[in-house]
């Protein structure tokens, strides 16, 4: 059992920081106080904050790598938006490889669309929507 839920105080002075960083938009601070937690610590909602931190610093190969590492993830839809944002990044960063350029966006529009269909909350569901947009508007081009 996670230690972190057999302490819900705890538990809930992390998740409390995590928010607080999230509302103040210190993305380093909050990759930074995640990653320095216990690994036995950090569950996959911790180490999907920090993906969305990483992505939010532009470190798209790590958010990746790291939700890579994660168990079950495939189910959640915060993890498939995270997944999506990489790709989507790293796709631009492919430029100069188109058939890898392609197969990032084709594979970043599957996530936001399973992000959806898991249902994402209204405000992350409106991101996956203009993602999905401007993958329809890069792939018309």
């Amino acid at each position: 059992m996670n230690p972190l839920f057999g302490n819900p105080f705890k538990r809930y002075r992390i998740e409390k920081k995590v928010k607080q960083l999230q509302t103040d938009e210190q993305w380093q601070d909050l990759a930074d106080f995640v990653m320095g937690l216990p690994e036995r610590q950090r569950d996959n909602y911790l180490l999907v904050d920090v993906a969305d931190a990483y992505n939010h610093l532009g470190r798209y190969r790590e958010s990746y790598d790291l939700i890579r590492t994660m168990r079950g993830g495939s189910s959640d839809w915060m993890w498939l938006y995270c997944v999506g944002v990489s790709h989507f990044y790293l796709a631009e960063q492919a430029q100069g490889n188109p058939k890898k350029e392609r197969r990032l966006r084709q594979r970043a529009k599957e996530m936001f669309e399973q992000s959806m269909l898991h249902r994402a909350d209204e405000s992350y569901a409106a991101k996956c929507q203009d993602y999905l947009r401007r993958i329809d508007n890069l792939q018309s081009e």
